[in-house]
């Protein structure tokens, strides 16, 4: 076989049992950070995250019956963050509206209207890198791309129609008069076009600062993934140090690529 991967009991449990609170804090993180800083708009795109995770599961099971891998799970709370990235501008947009004296049904219709092109874009470009990598991936990388093309899908309609439907409803049955939101800066006079000589400058020296980093390292950015050889997962009953084990794997296979 070109690569066999061997998992036991042990491991796919400590895997899911760190997996799931990694991507619960996560989703809890965003949750809280949407609520504090967009308040009852925060809670709107909560309620949309929600139903775009419950979605993206349901889908899942049935009728694509795809299993959930480790990389499926980052993908998926992948997925969530870009939903919100959805929420944000379109938040984002309807302040701008509300602070130059706009009514709010007009605020929201022209919010949503106005950051539309923008969600299409990016979740277009995030799309296309998906389909690729599950067109060209191995199983791993397909259950990221999966859960992740899933996520991006079905959050053009949790993040957009759901949220704008809520609205909608809060307007016409006159809950709300308008929208407040949390603002950490006032109005700035940045002249951001004044300087696009020097921040295109200093991208292009990071970028040729990173690819000759890439050079001088030349193999040894690639892990064993790429390079081909032997890795071991295990659990010790009985802690131990690093050191003392890199030593005793030293000398028993002395002249092999041991990787941790």
């Amino acid at each position: 076989p070109i690569a066999q991967n061997t998992i036991g009991a042990i491991v796919g449990d400590e895997m899911i049992r760190r997996g799931k609170p990694a991507a619960g804090l996560a989703l809890a993180s965003t949750f809280l950070f949407m609520i504090l800083w967009y308040r009852l708009a925060g809670v709107v795109a909560c309620f949309a995250l929600a139903v775009n995770l419950l979605l993206t599961l349901a889908v899942m099971k049935f009728p694509l019956r795809a299993p959930l891998t480790l990389p499926g799970l980052a993908g998926l709370v992948l997925g969530v963050g870009m939903a919100v990235d959805a929420n944000v501008l379109v938040f984002e947009r309807i302040r701008e509206e509300l602070e130059r004296g706009a009514a709010l049904r007009m605020a929201i219709r022209n919010g949503f209207d106005r950051a539309m092109v923008t969600i299409i874009d990016s979740n277009l470009t995030t799309l296309i890198t998906a389909l690729v990598m599950y067109v060209i991936g191995t199983d791993q990388v397909r259950g990221f791309a999966i859960t992740l093309t899933l996520g991006i899908l079905i959050s053009m309609y949790t993040a957009v129609f759901c949220t704008r439907v809520v609205f909608d409803i809060f307007d016409r049955k006159r809950l709300i008069s308008t929208l407040r939101m949390t603002k950490l800066l006032g109005v700035t006079h940045v002249d951001f076009l004044g300087k696009k000589y020097i921040a295109i400058t200093a991208s292009i020296v990071f970028i040729v600062a990173g690819l000759v980093a890439v050079g001088v390292r030349g193999k040894q950015i690639f892990d064993i993934d790429f390079l081909g050889g032997t890795s071991v997962t295990m659990v010790l009953k009985d802690s131990a140090d690093e050191r003392d084990i890199r030593t005793k794997l030293d000398q028993k296979f002395a002249g092999m690529r041991v990787e941790d």
